[in-house]
């Protein structure tokens, strides 16, 4: 853990096992206090599988690591956004498991339950009014969006949106696509987003509903190749996006929009886009 301050380490965690648990993703709970490591697949480690471990922040040593979540690398931890105990783990393994530490130490009872998305996940994140929902991304560009917490181990209980092929769905409607970045959602609207990039740089913002895809704003001029990252401001008050690209370059993305069709006075804010037929289309320009 860095200071950002001064720059310097001020705690190291360790899992033991000789320095042989290979960390692969990471998060940190809503209050800050328990930090979540998935790691990649160790064949010396428990039987080939890959670990989560989870610390108190304060400590050096995990407070438990969790040993049977995943037969394969770990791709991404990410925590409820409200309730601290709450996290879920993907893998490429293709299962994504929702968890709840208070049953610790009892890891037979860790796992609530577990979704399977029959491919290798890249990103996955808790979202909705009270992060009721889940959605993930594969590494084969398919998109699922789940029950986080559905009420049967039914199948139909828990999927509400699957699209097996994000970039054909998207080059159907016209909309440029070479790979998806990652979805964000924005609390305010109660709107999800998919981000979608292209080879060149652009990325295409796009709003997700249970009926299909809507461009809503592209963000454009910023980035000359593959954007990796992107982080969405809205938790520090304000509508600023941040993206890492392949091309070395960090953006910054102001909330100024230009609407390109016409519409109401651009407001900087992403317009509303509540099917995919809408015809509302921004481009903002970073600093």
């Amino acid at each position: 853990m860095w200071d950002i301050r001064t720059g310097d380490v001020v705690q190291r965690y360790s899992v033991g096992n000789g320095g042989q648990i290979a960390p692969s993703c990471c998060d940190i709970n809503c209050s800050d206090q328990v930090i979540c490591v998935g790691s990649n697949l160790v064949n010396n480690v428990d039987d080939k599988d890959a670990i989560v471990a989870l610390w108190d922040v304060r400590a050096t040593e995990p407070s438990a690591v969790i040993t049977e979540a995943h037969s394969d690398d770990v791709t991404e931890v990410r925590f409820h956004p409200a309730r601290g105990n709450v996290f879920a783990t993907g893998s490429t393994d293709g299962l994504v498991n929702i968890c709840d530490m208070a049953q610790l130490p009892d890891e037979d009872e860790v796992i609530l339950h577990t979704l399977n998305s029959d491919s290798s996940m890249a990103r996955l994140g808790f979202f909705g009014p009270e992060g009721e929902y889940l959605y993930g991304l594969t590494h084969v560009e398919s998109y699922f969006i789940w029950h986080a917490f559905p009420q049967d181990d039914s199948e139909d209980s828990e999927v509400i949106v699957e699209i097996p092929d994000l970039r054909e769905r998207l080059s159907a409607q016209g909309i440029p696509a070479d790979y998806c970045i990652d979805s964000m959602y924005d609390q305010h609207s109660q709107r999800l987003y998919l981000l979608a990039g292209t080879n060149t740089g652009d990325v295409n913002v796009l709003h997700v509903n249970k009926d299909g895809l809507a461009l809503a704003a592209t963000l454009h001029g910023g980035h000359n190749a593959i954007v990796r990252s992107m982080l969405w401001g809205q938790n520090a008050g304000d509508d600023t996006f941040v993206s890492a690209g392949e091309d070395a370059r960090l953006c910054l993305w102001t909330p100024t929009a230009v609407q390109s069709t016409p519409a109401a006075p651009a407001t900087g804010k992403m317009p509303a886009s509540h099917s995919k037929t809408s015809s509302a289309r921004a481009k903002a320009s970073p600093y």
